[in-house]
């Protein structure tokens, strides 16, 4: 019985050090990692509202078609919008803009240029933007 104490101890302390350790690694811009709650019902059912999306920065160039990107809104101060790119546009060589569509919306987005992409979803876990969002 004397050792139960000590392992939830020792638990505490291991989730402490892992918050610690992500809070970190997504807060520093320079690490290229982002986790952001998200807030609408668009990429349902593929990601639910209330989810955190883990996104990371990659270069333009590595994009394609059906990834689903987090990109700053060209309207909205401060939003990020996170869609489904549905067709890349070139001019001269380089990538012109994304069209990107919510798995659940009827129509396409506004265009996106490159310098709007905050970077690529690369996972996702549900409830846990909720829970960070009250945080």
């Amino acid at each position: 019985m004397k050792a139960l104490p000590k392992t939830l101890k020792i638990l505490g302390l291991s989730l402490y050090v892992l918050a610690i350790v992500g809070v970190l690694v997504f807060a520093i811009p320079a690490t290229g990692w982002r986790a952001l709650s998200v807030q609408t019902g668009s990429m349902t059912p593929a990601i639910r509202p209330g989810a955190l999306v883990i996104v990371h920065d990659i270069p333009a160039t590595k994009l394609k078609v059906d990834d689903v990107i987090t990109y700053k809104s060209s309207t909205v101060p401060n939003e990020t919008i996170t869609h489904r790119i549905t067709q890349i546009n070139y001019q001269s060589g380089s990538i012109y803009n994304v069209i990107t569509k919510g798995d659940a919306n009827k129509g396409a987005d506004t265009p996106v240029v490159p310098k709007q992409i905050v970077g690529r979803v690369t996972s996702h876990i549900p409830v846990l933007g909720t829970i960070s969002d009250w945080l």
